[in-house]
């Protein structure tokens, strides 16, 4: 038994120094001095602190730039060979006075101050004392941004890399909270930022406790980043779709609101294409206004399926629609323009009632 333990622990130790070996030996030691003591020492444009530095790195070609206030940055190539030690010496000639910009994709635009000052990479030495801003960007990705102090004399180094934009929608809302769905999938609640988006045409809804459901389209087929800011507010009608199916699937604008025989939403107003589906009947779409107050109903009155005879949308009046209420809603809605005619037609008034009669206000 004891013999099996000391065999076991031998084999243990063989096996230590070549995994050390392997360790080292799969990276290179990189040393770099300066003729000024204390210079800034960025390799691969990420920062490892003042000279004298000494690092370990991948074996492979390495970026050092070098930089000191009141002298010419110190920008080279090295080779890092594995297990030995390359050593390279800054000698750093007075000048300075420079703001370099380093941004992936190469070309990218670059701008200081508001102003475009040409494509990345990019050294200046026009640039004022001050205060600056500095945005970057490029088709297809997100703009990186932000600011920085130059003195006379001295060094600004900014690099880094945009990140892809491709799939990525930004959603935001007025009033913050409002629930987002796009192509029927929840998505979160504002603000909010997605990603992995699929390329193509979409579908959105914008929800509020107390606000009009905002119904948005985009298409992010180009890869472009697609920003939404929506203000919510209650200008909008109670739309109800009644169809005689308890299956129908009622959708604007490719969202869907609902299912079944009867559909209520408060929707902002505006025209949509409103489409009602149901197993074994013709699907209905029909261009409809939704005005700006008080409520409307549209019935989807659905023709079998190889029917000759169409479905058709019957714009109905509300059971709100009292001579009363017409005078109040009608009247104000008719100030509206185009969709007056939509809102008259929906809420055109009845004769004269004999005696008292409850109306609800929109």
């Amino acid at each position: 038994m004891h013999r099996v333990i000391v065999l076991i622990l031998g084999l243990v130790l063989c096996m230590v120094p070549r995994i050390g070996f392997a360790q080292d030996a799969a990276q290179g030691i990189l040393k770099v001095t300066s003729s000024v003591e204390g210079a800034v020492i960025h390799v691969d444009h990420e920062l490892i602190g003042d000279a004298p530095q000494t690092r370990y790195l991948s074996p492979g070609k390495h970026t050092v730039r070098v930089s000191a206030d009141g002298f010419d940055p110190f920008v080279r190539r090295v080779t890092v060979e594995p297990d030995h030690t390359t050593g390279i010496h800054a000698d750093l000639k007075p000048g300075g006075g420079t703001v370099e910009i380093f941004f992936k994709p190469m070309g990218a635009k670059v701008e200081i101050s508001g102003q475009e000052v040409g494509p990345s990479p990019i050294r200046l030495d026009t640039v004022q004392p001050g205060e600056h801003s500095w945005r970057v960007s490029a088709p297809k990705h997100l703009a990186a941004e932000g600011t920085f102090s130059f003195v006379e004399g001295g060094n600004v180094w900014v690099a880094g890399q945009l990140e892809s934009s491709v799939g990525v929608v930004w959603v935001d809302s007025d009033p913050a909270g409002a629930r987002v769905r796009i192509d029927d999938e929840d998505r979160g609640v504002t603000p909010l930022q997605l990603t992995g988006i699929a390329p193509g045409p979409h579908a959105m809804s914008i929800e509020a406790e107390g606000a009009a459901v905002a119904i948005r389209s985009f298409d992010n087929s180009d890869g472009e980043l697609v920003e939404m800011d929506v203000r919510l507010g209650d200008t909008g009608a109670n739309v109800t779709v009644q169809s005689s199916s308890a299956a129908a699937v009622v959708q604007v604008d490719g969202q869907t609101l609902g299912t079944g025989k009867k559909v209520k939403v408060f929707l902002e107003r505006g025209r949509y294409v409103l489409r009602v589906d149901a197993p074994g009947l013709q699907s209905l779409v029909e261009a409809v206004d939704v005005p700006p107050m008080g409520a409307v109903v549209y019935k989807a009155d659905l023709a079998e399926e190889g029917a000759q005879e169409p479905s058709t949308l019957v714009i109905a009046r509300p059971l709100m629609a009292r001579w009363t209420t017409w005078a109040i809603a009608g009247g104000a809605a008719a100030g509206a323009g185009a969709v007056a005619g939509v809102v008259a037609v929906a809420m055109a008034p009845e004769p004269d009632p004999n005696g008292d009669v409850v109306v609800p206000l929109p």
